[in-house]
């Protein structure tokens, strides 16, 4: 294996201060030389003084982006050899695709885990070290060549052995470049080249088939965050030693990174053969696995792509059973999706929903509709929900069912869920500074990304404190399901907000776990119970009227 120098110097082109900082702390507490640029423009400026040996490039920045700046760095032979690692917070097949087509050599999601990005770091570092290495040896070698043939056959014969085993070293070097580091399996780099090759097969012989089948274990990032990542590392062993037992010897178990692994079937006779051998993977991974004295069970979502005429690259096909693998997670986990145009249109239209979302707050969109709480004894109203509405310049009202989620998924909420807390508080302010007698709180909604940001309760106390209003005129709401995470931070944290008399209540309570048992842990003071669950309880009371022989 190449070593590589850990005072390898990389620069970092991001225009959000906070990933900034968050990468330099990752790669400079590693003994890596760090530089920043805050926008493509500053880059390419940047590297005329000092060229680095790797760039980690994010993909959406103001002016040059990332995929521009990609290309101006491509086309100049002073640094078209730098290796590019790209940075979204968009985890999409059809944004990866870009990213390798423009010149990228791989690709990290926001947010960003330790971890992975030193691991890519060093893998990319690891393989252009590799190539000057081999290019050192070669050049070396050629002379010494050229030096001992003058001199006498013993020579030759220790020479001989000598290339034998810079041989060695190089072929060490290109397996450990194709192939992942934990598993063995082959890597990114050799899958995309057997992929082509079977795409090829297809446009000689348009009989021919073949399949990908794309597989994210479900819950890996739990088990590695309370197991430790040893035992992480032994279940993706586990689980890539599984994959290559379950296909034959002629298809490819390649390993992405992280806990994505690909599976290439070819040939094949028709899409039931892709099917079964999920269904097979499905089956085997029902039962436990033993590790570190532990019994683990993982499930897995697989998204399933068939080749065809009209695919001219293979990351197309790798692209489209992406999408449907998580088509797959969204309805349910565990289970495997066939990919078609349907699914690819949608992750367009979600994309652009994206794009769009990025520029509302921007061009002033959003707005607060005023859902007004009432009071059932009096009759009159006691407060108010803000509730997030966008309007879409072209597309018109946007329902929050479509672009929250989306939110969710890209860390925009945490911005967004910021503005709606100001601009509720805001509006509270008016209404008793105008009103005699004013609503008595403000009811505004939370994501759990913003609870677990870091300085979350610090941005309450500025809002607070802008908006001059008290605690107590303020009402959090929480949704039932993120009780479930991370309890003992959560009760810190919801502690915290009650101390500044801050009211919190549970929306749709009975849509989940429905368990009165867990409420007193927290400082809950409301439940808005969902209708469903009251419908339910009518169901149970008009069963015990009309047949109470069931119910002694």
């Amino acid at each position: 294996m190449v070593d590589i120098n850990q005072r390898s110097s990389i620069l970092i082109v991001d225009d959000s201060p906070l990933n900034v900082k968050g990468l330099f702390k990752i790669l400079h507490h590693s003994g890596f030389i760090v530089s920043v640029a805050n926008s493509g423009e500053n880059a390419l400026l940047e590297i005329k003084n000092t060229l680095p040996d790797l760039i980690l490039l994010d993909v959406v920045m103001v002016g040059m982006n990332g995929f521009e700046t990609c290309r101006h760095l491509k086309a100049d032979p002073a640094t078209q050899d730098i290796p590019v690692i790209f940075i979204s917070a968009l985890d999409e097949a059809t944004n990866k695709a870009e990213c390798f087509a423009v010149g990228g050599v791989d690709y990290i999601t926001k947010p960003f885990a330790a971890e992975e990005v030193l691991a890519r770091v060093r893998h990319q570092l690891a393989l252009r070290a590799a190539k000057i290495e081999i290019e050192r040896l070669n050049q070396e070698l050629e002379a010494r060549v050229r030096l001992r043939t003058l001199q006498l056959e013993a020579v030759n014969r220790q020479l001989q052995q000598e290339i034998s085993d810079r041989h060695q070293v190089q072929e060490q070097l290109v397996y450990s470049a194709l192939h992942d580091a934990l598993t063995h399996l082959p890597n990114r780099t050799l899958l995309m080249e057997r992929l082509e090759m079977a795409l090829q097969r297809v446009k000689r012989y348009p009989d021919h088939l073949f399949a990908v089948l794309f597989i994210d274990l479900d819950r890996f990032k739990t088990i590695n965050d309370s197991l430790g990542h040893q035992v992480g590392d032994r279940l993706l062993l586990a689980i890539a030693h599984q994959l290559q037992q379950l296909v034959r010897s002629t298809d490819t178990v390649a390993r992405l990174g992280g806990d994505e692994f690909i599976i290439l079937l070819d040939p094949i006779q028709d899409i039931n053969d892709a099917i079964r051998v999920a269904e097979r993977i499905h089956t085997q991974l029902r039962s436990p696995l033993q590790l570190a004295s532990r019994e683990v069970f993982i499930g897995a979502s697989i998204g399933i792509a068939a080749s065809a005429t009209h695919y001219q690259q293979g990351s197309e096909l790798l692209r489209d059973a992406d999408i449907a693998m998580y088509r797959a997670k969204e309805q349910g986990k565990a289970r495997y999706e066939i990919f078609d145009r349907a699914m690819y249109a949608e992750a367009i239209q979600k994309l652009q929903i994206e794009n769009d979302l990025r520029q509302a707050a921007v061009g002033q969109e959003f707005h607060l509709n005023y859902q007004p709480i009432v009071s059932l004894d009096t009759g009159k109203i006691i407060g108010f929900e803000a509730l997030l509405r966008w309007l879409h310049p072209e597309r018109g009202l946007i329902s929050p069912s479509q672009f929250i989620p989306i939110a969710e998924e890209t860390g925009l909420v945490v911005p967004i869920g910021e503005w709606v807390l100001f601009t509720a508080c805001s509006q509270m302010k008016q209404w008793q500074t105008k009103f005699s007698h004013p609503p008595a709180k403000i009811s505004v909604n939370l994501s759990l990304k913003q609870l677990r940001e870091p300085d979350f309760l610090e941005k309450i106390d500025r809002i607070l404190t802008e908006t001059e209003i008290a605690g107590e005129s303020l009402n959090l709401e929480l949704t039932e399901s993120m009780l479930m995470d991370n309890v003992e931070e959560l009760i810190f944290v919801l502690g915290q907000l009650r101390a500044r008399n801050i009211r919190l209540s549970i929306d749709d309570f009975g849509t989940g776990y429905s368990s009165l048992s867990y409420l007193h842990r927290f400082p809950i003071d409301y439940l808005k119970v969902d209708r469903a669950f009251i419908s339910e309880l009518a169901l149970v009371a008009n069963l015990v009227r009309l047949q109470p022989q069931l119910f002694p």
